[in-house]
């Protein structure tokens, strides 16, 4: 179908055309990006409902659920012999789409329409803030252009080139965009670090690719799956998974390649919403889950389930220690991914997709109400801020709906989609795979649900401990976050569960899933409570504290305190194993380049220098000499023989006497 291609084109064509004439559009530009997005939103909702009228409903005996078909229903667009590999073999530009493709093209077109419309109040305010004129508004929806159209590519590539070349450019957009206020050092160091971070990931998802090339014969993702079906995913399908995983690691910032997130918040506020919820981080989770196959493996799927919980517990520990709002978000994105990685990696990929659809909307959410916080309050740090329910009501709002989403708490969407990785995760335990994981899942919940009420009643609550006079921000920025708001709970009643899961889960993938248990929703709900009950013990009768008191809990446990705000020594740690190193052998290969190699080219240079000369020299005064010598003598016997060419015949004959009369004189001196 042309929609297929229209999806990514659009905002990709808006792309081309604010980056040529950002001096003519500069408004404009915002207009021209916004508008490309929302036809890319609107024909990706026409595939959807496309999608559920061909299907569906279709209902089991018991009526608990229902799904777009039980054989997956889908939509192809395809360019043949794009990119001609040598021979017959070429690689088609190809899209398609199925059920799970088709949520994330609605995850990634609404919250970016979302990011484009809140964006216009924003940069209005940022470009006071920070002083920049409106000149860059077109350099940064380019920007946003961009890094939608690379995820809508790669969400519907149908080969792993093209999937690729989007993975590359989300890359690049995000090192733009993180980077956009470039003449701040801290802007530009976040910038290289996510970058060159990422990049390490990139390269394992290259190798992984190449392997799966080397064992398939082919790039085309459904023929790979097909193989990797009929075949043993333990071997070199699973050391290939493996590759593939590290470059999910780099993009959905994994444990230990997660340390370029939360220097990310150095880009615009909206950008971050957008790098949070449904582009970058979200590649790394999308590409497992559409490779899934070939990580069923239990070396490849223990793998992954236990990085993936580590990642959540890691962060969400560290989350507790954060005073930069953005920066809570940033490790609670972190925890978040953690969570659908270990989904993924216990089994299954509607629980892993479901977490990522509604960590979309509500993360996004958060993002934006934060950055309406910062726009009211001219701050990042949450001991500056206190009662700005009172000052901004609508943003309070939002940001507690959002919270409650990412807390597990239900009616919201997010009580649903965790819940459905929490009882996969206890089935993967129950079924001899490890306990692990669902441990440290476990325990991930109840730290999320305390650290953000901790950002709750240290922000809205108590007294006021900054400057100046907070407001509400515009109706361009609160509308995009109510709307954010209402979707944590519209994706609950599709992901309410029933016998076989939730209706949500099964429009990912129809084949059976696990259906409510009841002890692991009350568990997780349990924990999340009592999380909240004590984090209003410890932090909201302390709101009402002056700034300088507000480290009570860093004097009462000074060591943990100081091992968490030092974000548990990982970047140190990778400073020590690998940057420094690195930078040190860098200096060591430079030192040698340039006193050995270029030594000893320089001093051949020398010598070739110095053997020029002396050829230069035995050429001009001695070859050339003796060259110039012989000429010389010549031309000196011409000017003497010219003198007696006179032309006249006495002149001759008097020549030819004086010769004979020397060959007289010299025989006879001979003979004599």
């Amino acid at each position: 179908m042309i929609y297929l291609i229209l999806i990514p084109l659009l905002p990709l064509l808006a792309f081309a055309l604010i980056a040529p004439l950002t001096k003519l559009w500069k408004r404009k530009s915002a207009f021209i990006a916004t508008a490309a997005i929302i036809a890319s939103s609107i024909f990706s909702l026409m595939l959807f409902f496309e999608a559920v009228k061909k299907g569906g409903p279709i209902k089991d005996q018991d009526g608990s659920f229902w799904t777009a078909n039980h054989h997956p229903i889908t939509f192809n667009w395809s360019l043949p012999n794009w990119l001609p590999l040598g021979g017959s073999d070429s690689i088609d530009l190809s899209f398609s789409a199925d059920g799970f493709t088709l949520m994330m093209l609605l995850v990634v077109t609404l919250v970016s329409v979302c990011v484009h419309i809140y964006s216009f109040g924003y940069m209005d305010y940022a470009g006071k803030y920070y002083q920049h004129e409106e000149k860059n508004l077109p350099r940064y929806y380019g920007y946003l252009s961009i890094f939608t159209a690379a995820m809508l590519i790669m969400v519907l590539a149908n080969n792993l080139i093209l999937a690729f070349i989007g993975w590359e450019l989300m890359g690049l957009a995000s090192y733009l965009l993180i980077g956009f206020w470039f003449d701040k050092e801290s802007a530009a160091v976040a910038a290289k670090k996510a970058f060159l971070t990422t990049k390490v990931g990139d390269l394992s998802l290259f190798l992984g690719v190449l392997t799966l090339y080397g064992v398939t014969g082919t790039f085309d993702i459904p023929k790979i799956l097909e193989f990797a079906s009929s075949h043993d995913t333990n071997g070199i399908i699973g050391v290939a998974a493996l590759l593939i995983f590290g470059g999910a690691m780099g993009k959905s910032a994994q444990f230990f390649l997660h340390v370029w997130l939360p220097d990310a918040m150095e880009g615009p506020t909206p950008a971050s919403s957008l790098i949070h919820a449904a582009t970058m981080v979200a590649a790394g989770v999308y590409l497992i889950a559409r490779l899934h196959p070939i990580f069923s493996g239990d070396m490849a799927s223990s793998v992954v389930s236990h990085i993936g919980a580590f990642t959540a517990l890691f962060a969400a520990c560290i989350a507790i220690a954060r005073w930069d709002i953005k920066r809570v978000l940033a490790y609670s994105t972190i925890s978040q991914l953690g969570f659908m990685v270990a989904g993924l990696g216990t089994g299954s990929v509607a629980a892993g997709i479901f977490h990522l659809f509604t960590h979309a909307f509500f993360k996004a959410l958060l993002f934006q109400a934060a950055g309406s916080v910062i726009h009211g309050v001219h701050t990042n740090d949450m001991r500056e801020m206190g009662n700005l329910k009172k000052y901004m009501p609508k943003t309070f709002m939002v940001f507690l709906v959002g919270t409650l989403a990412l807390s597990g708490i239900p009616p919201f969407s997010g009580f649903f989609s965790k819940d459905e990785i929490l009882l996969t995760a206890y089935y993967y335990g129950e079924h001899g795979d490890g306990w692990l994981p669902y441990i440290m899942l476990s325990i991930a919940a109840f730290f999320t649900a305390f650290y953000m009420f901790r950002v709750v009643y240290l922000t809205f609550f108590g007294k006021y401990r900054g400057h100046g006079h907070p407001h509400e921000s515009p109706s361009i920025m609160t509308g995009p976050m109510i709307f954010l708001a209402s979707m944590c709970l519209i994706p609950s009643f599709v992901g309410v569960p029933g016998k076989h899961g939730s209706w949500a889960a099964l429009f990912i993938d129809p084949h059976p899933h696990h259906g409510l248990n009841l002890q692991v929703a009350l568990t997780s709900t349990v924990l999340a409570v009592i999380a909240i009950l004590l984090a209003k013990k410890m932090f909201l009768s302390k709101s009402n504290m002056p700034k300088i008191e507000l480290g009570f809990f860093e004097e009462k446990n000074p060591v943990l305190w100081k091992a968490l705000s030092k974000r548990l020594y990982v970047d140190e740690a990778l400073q020590w194993s690998f940057v420094k190193p690195g930078a040190y052998l860098a200096e060591q290969v430079a030192w040698f380049d340039k006193n050995v190699i270029d030594g000893i080219v320089n001093r051949v240079a020398g010598f070739g220098d110095k053997m020029s000369s002396a050829s230069a020299f035995i050429d001009k005064y001695i070859i050339d000499g003796i060259v110039n010598m012989f000429g010389s003598l010549t031309k000196a016997g011409h000017k003497f023989m010219k003198m007696y060419q006179t032309g006249f015949i006495s002149g001759y004959l008097f020549m030819i006497l004086i010769m004979l009369a020397l060959i007289l004189l010299t025989q006879g001196y001979w003979v004599s």
